[in-house]
């Protein structure tokens, strides 16, 4: 349980920093993202091993004094049983637990900053999180009963209540995400501005990467308001946007994508579908979702092509990880970090053959997507995609210590700061992808996580949707790393 716990933690601390400040400065959170980080490269780094990351740590300071880690365990008894597998019902009530808590903050602050306060949709919410809370907590105790009588998921009804309240939560939470639009219909972000009017003007046969929006702010962050996000967003939100005015409608489905992305991973490491499920119910149950998909930003859409690449490396289906990762790169900029990575840990475990059909599919998805822009006005795209951001200044409420060094010190971190935290965040995510412990998946996966996460504690700007979309990542790594105790038995 121990070590288990010890995983959890880089997950918890970021939930803990997000609702803590929602994603803007704040020197407690980027203390807890720090320690996050940190904890997560160590973890990362060793796990793989028959004994997990205890293991892992044990065994490889072991080798290297040539003394092998069956000396370890052999001095030390008491801590091999903090490497043990937890059992499915063990895992069952931690999932349930932290489902319950999760919800709870949730429910303590939403976050939904711009709904109206006689909302019928936002009362709605309040009570399907109470249901949520409730009933994972009631889960929580029925597996530690089970855990007592030695009862298995495997073993009971699927009318179990275990079963019934895990199919509940992920169903209430996804259904707290249809509200949320309806109990804010009218956030006061950019983001959500500038996707209508984008749309809106598509529809026109305008090209929206050529305009200069209405700036809702004033010109208080000294940047164009543009369209700054790759055409892959635009058609995923297009049809929403166009049908309903709302774009939204995508962000729900991609929740349900990514949800169901989850739980077909812990399904594929042996865990019982009662558990898998509440793999699922965690991740919907993160604090700030709410506040992601009221605000419409885009990293909602990003995870789901994410989690379903890392199900596609899984499967060793390298043509539809390629499609995946590189339909990302579309939506988002930073997702190529998740394709140059996937790409090294396919190359390094499997070899050429199988990275070049990744790397052949992702590219191909990627001029599909992105010719007709290319043709149309390239300059404009170049400008909104990856000139902007370059000029982009520092924000001090960004969540990074840029941003830190702007309210302590009224200067711009130094360039060797910057520089270094970069250079250490891809050395750090190279010795993550290049290992040989571990699977292709998980290594991908925490290589990407680290680098973004180091990266965007000294980028310019970084905010909640940051945090989150690194959240998920490492809610995958550890579905992916971990294994049902029956997977474990029977392979052994």
């Amino acid at each position: 349980m121990l070590q288990t716990l010890v995983l959890l933690y880089p997950f918890w601390a970021t939930a803990k920093a997000l609702t803590w400040s929602r994603g803007h400065y704040s020197v407690h959170s980027l203390l807890w993202l720090t320690s996050g980080a940190l904890v997560f490269f160590v973890l990362a780094l060793a796990s793989g091993h028959k004994n997990g990351w205890i293991g892992g740590l044990t065994d490889g300071a072991k080798s290297r004094a040539n003394t092998g880690g069956v000396f370890f365990w052999k001095r030390f008894p008491s801590l091999s049983r903090f490497a043990q597998p937890l059992s499915d019902s063990a895992w069952g009530a931690l999932l349930a637990a932290l489902t319950s808590w999760q919800s709870y903050r949730m429910l303590r602050h939403p976050y939904i900053l711009y709904a109206e306060p006689t909302s019928r949709a936002l009362h709605a919410i309040n009570w399907t999180l109470w249901v949520v809370t409730i009933a994972s907590a009631a889960a929580a105790v029925r597996f530690i009963l089970h855990m007592r009588r030695g009862i298995q998921p495997a073993a009971t009804k699927s009318t179990d209540l275990t079963q019934t309240f895990a199919v509940s939560a992920v169903g209430l939470l996804l259904f707290a995400r249809i509200l949320t639009p309806f109990a804010s219909p009218h956030p006061g972000i950019d983001v959500f501005t500038i996707d209508v009017s984008a749309i809106e003007n598509l529809l026109r046969g305008i090209n929206p990467y050529t305009l200069t929006y209405a700036d809702i702010y004033g010109g208080f962050y000294k940047y164009p308001p543009k369209l700054s996000y790759p055409p892959g967003f635009l058609y995923l939100i297009a049809p929403w946007t166009a049908l309903f005015h709302e774009p939204r409608w995508a962000s729900v489905l991609a929740e349900l994508a990514s949800a169901w992305g989850i739980a077909v991973l812990a399904r594929s490491r042996g865990f019982h579908r009662s558990i898998a499920n509440w793999f699922a119910a965690v991740w919907l149950a993160f604090p700030v979702g709410l506040f992601l998909v009221e605000h419409a930003w885009v990293d909602v859409l990003l995870v789901p092509f994410f989690i379903w690449g890392a199900v596609a490396l899984q499967r060793k289906r390298w043509a539809a990880a390629g499609i995946l990762l590189g339909y990302s790169v579309m939506v988002k900029q930073y997702a190529a970090a998740a394709l140059f990575f996937a790409t090294v840990a396919v190359f390094r475990q499997v070899g050429f053959q199988a990275a070049f059909r990744l790397v052949r599919a992702a590219l191909l998805t990627c001029l599909v997507v992105a010719l007709p822009w290319l043709f149309w006005n390239a300059q404009a795209l170049f400008d909104s995609n990856i000139q902007l951001f370059l000029s982009m200044p520092p924000r001090e409420d960004a969540l990074s210590w840029v941003a830190h060094s702007l309210h302590e010190k009224g200067v711009v971190l130094s360039a060797t700061w910057t520089t270094g935290a970069f250079v250490a965040a891809f050395l750090g995510a190279l010795a993550l992808v290049l290992r040989r412990a571990g699977n292709v998946a998980a290594n991908s996966t925490a290589a990407t996580a680290f680098f973004l996460w180091l990266g965007f504690l000294f980028a310019k700007q970084a905010f909640c949707n940051y945090y989150y979309l690194t959240a998920a990542l490492v809610w995958t790594w550890l579905v992916v790393t971990e294994a049902s105790d029956v997977a474990v038995s029977s392979s052994a």
